[in-house]
């Protein structure tokens, strides 16, 4: 960083004390300073991490512990700007209203929805669901290209719901492997605080749907005190 462009108008410091947060009507919060600085940077690592075939990135080989230490400061930012509870329901409202919808459309077989590690982040702590440690992945608990997969399950009399996080191992990254059943993805299931799980590992459709309906109340809640 001492030789980047950046150095020339002194911006290359990661000073934890000059953090400054907006939050302004109608744009998602925003960070400036010394860790905006070091997030952008970390992302920067990265993408170039994926964009090879090694664990080399701008010349320097870094082991899995290193690169988890780096991914871990875009999860922190993620979670500074975006897991605060009257922030995450705000921010997560959209994308709940449209699960939730999709959740009871009786026709649907499968919805595709696509968004940014702070959507998970958002709905993760709107909805408090609790995202696994990763494994054989460099992020600790949204991997670049995961999915946030709801699947939805029916015994004839009740309907149930299982979460899971699905995505690529770093090496299949790397590899540029196409997933398959003999190149599986991993699968992690995602509790739910609060709610209990059945014989099977399934959450009842209702109770999810009860803590949807919440998400929502408070998103109203918070636009109608605004509107006031």
């Amino acid at each position: 960083m001492a030789h980047s462009p950046a150095a020339q108008n002194d911006t290359t410091h990661f000073w934890y004390d000059d953090t400054k947060f907006k939050i302004e009507k109608g744009d998602e919060p925003k960070m400036s300073g010394g860790y905006k600085l070091a997030n952008s940077v970390a992302d920067a690592l990265v993408l170039q991490c994926y964009e090879s075939e090694s664990m080399t990135a701008f010349g320097h080989e870094l082991t899995e512990e290193q690169w988890r230490a780096i991914c871990s400061i875009k999860e922190v930012y993620d979670g500074l700007l975006f897991t605060a509870h009257s922030a995450a329901v705000n921010l997560a409202y959209p994308l709940v209203s449209r699960i939730r919808e999709e959740l009871h459309h009786d026709g649907r077989k499968f919805t595709f929805l696509c968004g940014h590690d702070s959507n998970l982040a958002s709905i993760s702590a709107a909805l408090r669901l609790n995202l696994p440690e990763t494994e054989q992945a460099l992020e600790l608990r949204t991997p670049i290209g995961s999915k946030l997969v709801f699947e939805k399950w029916s015994d004839g009399s009740e309907d149930y719901v299982a979460i899971n996080l699905v995505y690529a191992k770093y090496r299949q990254k790397h590899a540029r492997a196409l997933l398959s059943f003999e190149e599986p993805p991993i699968i992690q299931p995602v509790t739910i605080d609060g709610l209990t799980v059945n014989s099977d590992g399934l959450y009842r459709l209702a109770d999810l749907d009860a803590r949807m309906a919440e998400a929502i109340a408070e998103y109203d809640a918070i636009k109608d005190a605004d509107d006031f």
